[in-house]
């Protein structure tokens, strides 16, 4: 329903967004129903979602038959064409590949029981039973979910649409999030490789001329002058926003001999009625854009007109003003050069399909290296120590593990903090720290199937990042007006909407993903305007950029405003004390103080063997690829100024940051400082070379963000940085898969090169980088091996675990009904919830054991979605509510309502209960509904192990009165 909104948004990337077309129509039709049901009270059930996609069909309906059927002839033209024909069937048959795979494994093990699966489908049940929104806390009765909850509600949707059982939606989808997981990291990859295979338009027009590849020379002037004169232009006028539609093709011309490019003068131009374009395309039918013209003084108050503001190409790098005159006027951002269908011709070994595929499985199917090379130390030493304490120690071998007895669940708990501290004459001793920290990922968290946020979230992070990706390869305006920011147009104005609802829906789904993919999105926005400032220099380039990062914040956060409304953040507390001498100077003190807030100080032991242990296969990656390519940025630096300079200041560089690592103790700032400052600066200097540069983006801001975790944490209800460390590294592992899946295909490019295949001749060039002879292609070799084994190691987690947490000895699947353990173990709570559903409504509210957390209580009201007065309060309740004071006071007086019902106490005076003072507390909480099921109770094997929600037979007397 979505195609050609995703062709318009995603029209600068290589296959026009298709890959990320599921995840986006899952988003905007799940927005758009999300929105309406907030704002007006709509019922979000089948008919109503159905309207919504009526709805988003007909606006996609409306962009491609607008301007003459433009986009429409865009889609048919670019769809047709052999190779991307067979991209889309390729893209097809791995999403359900994938959706029929992992469906076969939730098959073996299908109970939403273990874990935090209660609360995941609590939150489920209770958008399906509430209808409208906002959707009620199901343990909370009376408030409302305080929880990133969207990613939910999209399950939600689906659910409601296909009519399938909440129980099996549940495990459903899991395996969906995990097909479209994969989808888009190989959409993303193919996406990066691609844009360097595909031949630019013009490329091959000449009959002797020949095209260097990016990878093998730099860009400065000697290529973009044989451009500018070597490739006839084509001035194209139009109204229209359109995009190549095929011809044939034409004859090869001769090049004509290099000519210096024409001085523009200051004369007055008479007005148009519309702007003129230019498009350097190969096809002259094609029409690129269609851009507005900026309003005009009259002609007797108009001054001597200065030279037309030249036009930078994000993609290409090249300076589009050279091509002809005039240049339109004040557009902020043009489309992306269309490539062609002809790929360079590359060994097999580089076709751009290996890398996505090996992408795709590294975000969803790989393990960090304790599977295959690393085991953590546990156990007690020869004097009964426990050898834990001792620190972080891993013992590494080969083939550590094996099948069904493999530990699935010790990888994502692999850092535990130390602080080591020291009486004077005694030996240092390492003490604990908090709880075991979490470092999830995805592979991981599918196997577990616990659908948390940050796993509904995957899908809307790669669309986040495919929206940074089609940003950085747009062309902009070279201007310093703020009007230029302004989006020109429909497709303009779309495009940064629907960034808008991308970026907004991350705080709504997984809010941790926010601040980073926004960040992403933002730095890619930049890209093309760095390459502006490349040329003309001065700073006149942050104005139209300001204006465009204000606009998509600003949407993010206006297209979600009801939730933002509804939602108060679950971090933050108390302001932290802060130094008199601090506290007493101006706004540095009320800063702190705030900071102090959000803020703690990791005050444990910097360490680092942990951090490679979970990303060492990854770093094995980019390192390799970041060393190729800085000796290569730093050769044409050095070549440029004729000097060694900047050689030698960069490794005194270096040498600082390992000196402060050794001085502070923080052997992370030593791996991961150098990764940060040489991405900032190869992104800042070479801004045209866009698909290496939204590489660097991704692997710059992880190592950032793992730097900063490892000095500070958020604040929430645990005071740790569990948490912390859970949600960002989860994001550092997607980042560097992606990035790691392009590096690779970089560096074995640059080694063994490509051949450019010439239409209406047999043409070909090796266009391998100057310099790479054998010992280059034979270290690429060896190193791209390795990486394959590490990878090959890091997919056995995913063997391995479902031999153990999924099969478990079992013979065959048992299908997805997730409620079918219940049916079989307890039918009268079976019984009762299927009573529920039928009966009750979401205002109905429910009593119910529900404190033993991570346990059976709480799971009428997961089951069902009516609300129970209180469950799971201990933690989650209490977490939810971090920053809602009367509502944590709320789960404490309920608590004791709660335990004395069951008892048969007065919670005010504790003397024994009377049924009228029982029926006056249900009426007081609106309480229609108590459970005294297998937990309340206490049958053999379901007893809460909360004691005090056990019904004695006193208080089960007083009910039968």
């Amino acid at each position: 329903a979505v195609l050609p909104v995703s062709a318009v948004l995603f029209r600068a990337l290589p296959d026009r967004g298709y890959a990320l077309s599921k995840p986006l129509g899952l988003l905007l039709v799940g927005w758009l129903g999300y929105t309406l049901a907030m704002v007006l009270g709509l019922p979000f059930n089948r008919v109503f979602l159905i309207g919504c996609i009526l709805v988003a069909a007909a606006v996609s309906a409306w962009l491609a038959t607008r301007n003459d059927r433009a986009l429409w002839r865009d889609m048919v033209a670019h769809y047709s064409r052999p190779s991307w024909l067979r991209y889309v069937l390729t893209a097809e048959v791995l999403f359900a590949l994938a959706f029929a795979a992992w469906a076969v494994v939730r098959a073996y093990n299908p109970n939403n029981v273990d874990q935090e699966k209660f609360m995941d489908f609590g939150f489920l049940n209770s958008i399906q039973k509430r209808e409208r929104f906002p959707p009620n806390d199901m343990w909370l009765a009376g408030f409302s979910i305080n929880y990133y909850y969207f990613g939910y509600v999209l399950v939600a949707a689906v659910t409601a649409l296909s009519g399938v059982p909440t129980e099996v939606a549940f495990n459903l989808a899991n395996v969906t999030m995990f097909a479209m997981t994969a989808l888009g990291a190989f959409g993303l990859v193919y996406g990066l490789v691609a844009s360097r295979l595909l031949i630019r338009p013009g490329a091959l027009r000449g009959t002797r001329r020949e095209v260097a590849v990016e990878a093998a020379t730099p860009e400065p002037e000697p290529e973009r002058q044989a451009v500018a004169a070597g490739v006839p232009r084509r001035r194209v006028r139009s109204t229209e926003v359109t995009a190549p539609v095929q011809a044939p093709e034409p004859e090869p011309e001769p090049e004509p001999e290099p000519q210096p490019a024409p001085r523009r003068s200051r004369t007055r131009r008479a007005a148009r009625p519309e702007a003129e374009v230019v498009s350097e395309t190969e096809d002259p039918t094609t029409v690129v854009a269609t851009l507005p013209r900026r309003r005009r003084k009259p002609a007797a108050e108009e001054p001597v007109e200065a030279p037309p503001e030249p036009v930078a190409d994000g993609h290409t790098g090249r300076d589009v003003s050279e091509v002809t005159e005039p240049v339109p006027e004040g557009p902020p951002y043009l489309p992306a050069h269309e490539s062609s269908d002809s790929p360079r011709r590359v060994p097999w070994f580089l076709s751009p399909y290996i890398y996505a595929v090996a992408a795709a499985l590294m975000v969803v199917a790989m393990g960090n290296l304790t599977t295959m090379f690393a085991t953590k130390v546990s156990g007690t030493d020869a004097q009964g120590r426990d050898v834990t304490l001792e620190g972080n120690g891993f013992r590494f071998c080969f083939a550590c593990n094996s099948g069904p007895g493999y530990n699935w669940f010790a990888p994502s708990r692999i850092i535990q903090d130390y602080r080591t501290t020291q009486v004077p004459g005694q030996p240092p001793v390492k003490e604990k720290v908090g709880f075991e920290t979490i470092n999830e990922f995805p592979a991981f968290s599918f196997l577990l199937a616990d659908m948390h946020p940050h796993l509904l979230a995957l899908p809307l992070v790669l669309l986040a990042v495919g929206t940074g990706f089609a940003f950085a390869r747009r062309r902009v305006v070279r201007a310093g007006s703020w009007r230029d920011g302004i989006p020109p147009g429909v497709e303009g104005w779309a495009s940064i909407g629907v960034a808008g609802i991308i970026a907004g829906s991350l705080y709504t789904a997984n809010t941790w993903d926010y601040p980073t993919y926004l960040l992403v999105i933002l730095l890619c926005l930049a890209v093309p305007y760095v390459a502006v400032r490349q040329r003309t220099g001065g700073w006149r380039w942050l104005a139209p950029l300001a204006v465009q990062g204000v606009l998509l914040v600003a949407l993010s956060l206006l297209v979600f405003l009801p939730f933002h409304l509804t939602f108060k953040s679950l971090v933050g507390g108390d302001a932290a004390p802060v130094p008199d001498n601090l506290a007493n100077i101006p706004i540095v003190g009320w800063l702190l103080g705030r900071l102090g807030q959000l803020l703690l100080i990791n005050n444990a032991d910097k360490t680092i063997l942990g951090f490679v242990v979970i990303f060492g296969i990854f770093l094995f990656a980019l390192l390799g690829w970041l060393a190729y390519e800085f000796v290569t940025y730093q050769r044409r630096r050095d070549a440029a100024n004729e000097s060694h300079n900047g050689s030698y200041l960069w490794l005194g560089f270096f040498g600082l940051v390992l000196v402060l690592a050794l001085l502070f103790r923080f052997p992370l700032l030593g791996l991961l400082g150098p990764i940060v400052a040489v991405s900032v600066a190869m992104v800042w200097n070479e801004p045209r070379r866009v698909e290496r540069n939204v590489a660097l983006v991704l692997v710059g801001l992880a190592a950032l963000i793992a730097l900063v975790v490892e000095v500070v944490f958020l604040r929430d209800n645990f005071q740790m940085r569990m948490n912390t460390l859970f949600k960002f590294y989860f994001q550092i592992w997607v980042m560097w898969a992606i990035a790691a899946g392009y590096a690779v295909w970089r560096v074995l490019f640059a080694a063994y090169g490509a051949h450019e295949r010439g239409e209406g001749r047999a043409r070909e060039r090796a266009v391998a980088p100057t310099g790479a002879g054998g010992l280059m292609k034979g270290l690429s070799a060896v190193w791209a091996v390795v990486f394959g084994l590490l990878v090959a190691s890091g997919l056995m987690y995913t063997v391995y675990g479902v031999q153990s947490r999924q099969i478990g000895g079992q013979s065959a699947p048992r299908g997805l009904d997730g409620a079918a353990w219940i049916r079989n173990e307890v039918p009268g709570d079976y019984e009762a919830i299927n009573w529920l559903k039928a009966n009750a409504t979401g205002s109905d509210y429910i009593i119910e054991a529900g404190r033993d957390e991570y346990g059976r209580p709480g799971r009428i009201s997961a089951y069902t979605g009516v609300p129970t007065l209180v469950a799971w309060d201990t933690s989650h309740e209490m977490l939810w509510r971090t920053n809602q004071p009367e509502a944590r006071q709320q789960i404490t007086e309920r608590r004791n309502v709660v335990n004395s019902i069951y008892q048969g106490t007065d919670p005010e005076g504790g003397q024994p209960i009377t049924a009228e003072r029982v029926l006056e507390l249900l009426n007081r909480y609106g309480v229609r509904y108590v459970v005294a099921g297998a937990t309340e109770r206490g049958q053999p094997g379901w007893a809460p192990s909360n004691p005090g929600e056990q019904m004695t037979e006193y208080a089960e007397g007083v009910f039968r009165q």
